[in-house]
This record gives C-alpha cells, sequence and structure tokens, in this order.
C-alpha cells in the first residue's frame, strides 16, 4: 500500500496540494494478489505514524487492523482475488466523484479490469495457490 499512496501522491500532488477534499483514499482490497513479501503490507499502526509525521494527504479508514495479514478475504487464491476485485468495482461504482484515479499493484489490475492483455497471471503469485 505504501507504494500506491506514494505514487498517487507523485503523480497527482499537485492536485491534491492544499485541497482538504482531495485525498488519496488507502483502500486494502486492491493490494497485490500474493504473499510474498513485497507484496505484504505494513502495519495499520506504522501507516499512521508515518502518514501523521509527514502530513501526507491520505485517508487510513478503511483500512483495517489485520489487513496485511494475507488471510481471509486477503488469501492469496484467484476465488479470493476475483471477490476483491469484484467488491472495489462496486466501491468505486458506489462513489459520489465524478472522476477516480486507482493506484494499485500489475498483478491486482489484471483481476481489476480483466485485462490480461500482454499479461502474465502467474507471475509473482505463488504456484500452490493453484489458480
Amino acid at each position: 500500500m505504501r507504494r500506491a499512496i506514494y505514487t498517487g501522491i507523485e503523480a497527482f500532488g499537485s492536485i491534491l496540494e492544499g485541497n482538504p477534499k482531495k485525498n488519496v483514499i488507502a483502500l486494502p482490497i486492491l493490494q497485490e494478489v500474493s504473499d510474498l513479501p513485497c507484496d505484504t503490507g505494513s502495519e495499520l499502526k506504522d501507516l499512521q505514524i508515518e502518514i501523521e509525521q509527514k502530513d501526507l494527504p491520505v485517508d487510513l479508514r478503511f483500512v483495517e487492523e489485520n489487513w496485511s495479514e494475507k488471510s481471509g478475504k486477503y488469501e492469496p487464491t484467484s476465488e479470493k482475488i476475483r471477490d476483491r476485485a469484484r467488491e472495489a468495482r462496486c466501491w468505486l461504482k458506489e462513489r459520489p466523484e465524478s472522476e477516480i484515479v486507482v493506484v494499485s499493484h500489475g498483478g491486482f489490475l489484471h483481476f481489476l479490469t480483466d485485462d490480461w492483455e500482454d499479461g502474465h497471471k502467474f507471475e509473482g503469485i505463488r504456484q500452490s495457490h493453484h489458480l
């Protein structure tokens, strides 16, 4: 999530700057698909400290305490990832904004958009999960 947050801030900082109505919304269901260390998020308390210390325009209210444990709905299985992608599409559709930018991770974006052109379904996902 930290990579996505900082990418969003870097790419859209000029839009966010000085506008309290525009924030990066951290949404755990958009997290990467594998349970590899590089795809596992930071603990909520660590994110809260970093966001506060750096005074970043980030809304963490949707981040649950154990979101980074890769269990439950965050399990790195095809079924759970597809469920998260469906949930994310519904969440986005229900938003009141007319324009939304999603900054996520390559593997998950394939599931979110169902676009597999030039994508590698199993890249970064451990084969033992039988996707």
